[in-house]
């Protein structure tokens, strides 16, 4: 998911049960305000509650992609969503909600910071370099107090299995902030590969990473 730019950077132990399971439908209101909370530097929030629930939901129900949520007490606590193909799961969220997505959105369509966030949320598939893997982790966020708990290993672990589950080798994590030291440090402690650093938005960067699934 352009923009949701991960902030995770935890790998203490676990306090308390905690499961995880496959995202449902309901779960996508609570997903997106868990992003909101998690992840502060992308601009997908300034679209607003309705497009960012919007898109969570295709995360949920998208034959294209993975969702995972780590759940303590009844609460969800961190999640973990990819695409097993990123160009087709864009095409098919623009197929299947594109219509309501533009209302969702015509009310920033007009305003310039609001409209390079929408471009390049619904464009960014195409710019995949051509060594880039199909499959993509698009957004990965812990609870700010979850960190440190083993929450954001526990839910990786279950997204890769399906991964692979799903014949994937390889998974692209293309929106870390390269300034985001804690971040780009447990990516690296998790076995993910450093490819290149590049623009995202105006006036930032961020690191590219491919994790290969053995």
């Amino acid at each position: 998911m352009s923009g949701n730019l991960s902030k995770t950077g935890e790998e203490g132990p676990l306090t308390g049960a905690l499961s995880i399971r496959p995202a449902r439908k309901a779960d996508a209101p609570e997903l997106a305000r868990l992003m909101a909370e998690a992840i502060s530097w992308g601009r997908l929030n300034e679209l607003g509650r309705g497009f960012s629930t919007l898109m969570h939901l295709h995360l949920i129900d998208s034959r294209h992609a993975i969702c995972y949520v780590a759940e303590r007490d009844g609460e969800i606590v961190g999640y973990v969503a990819g695409a097993t193909d990123t160009s087709k799961f864009y095409r098919e969220f623009l197929w299947r909600r594109g219509l309501i997505a533009a209302i969702k959105l015509a009310p920033k369509i007009f305003q310039s910071r609001h409209r390079q966030t929408i471009i390049r949320s619904l464009t960014y598939f195409p710019e995949a370099y051509p060594d880039d893997p199909p499959a993509e982790m698009l957004s990965f966020a812990v609870r700010p107090r979850m960190k440190q708990s083993g929450v954001g290993k526990a839910i990786f672990a279950a997204i890769s299995a399906e991964f692979k589950a799903r014949g994937v080798t390889a998974i692209k994590f293309g929106t870390t902030e390269s300034s985001n030291e804690t971040a780009n440090a447990f990516y690296r402690r998790l076995g993910f590969e450093l490819v290149r650093t590049a623009p995202f938005y105006e006036n930032s960067q961020v690191n590219v990473y491919v994790y290969r699934i053995v």
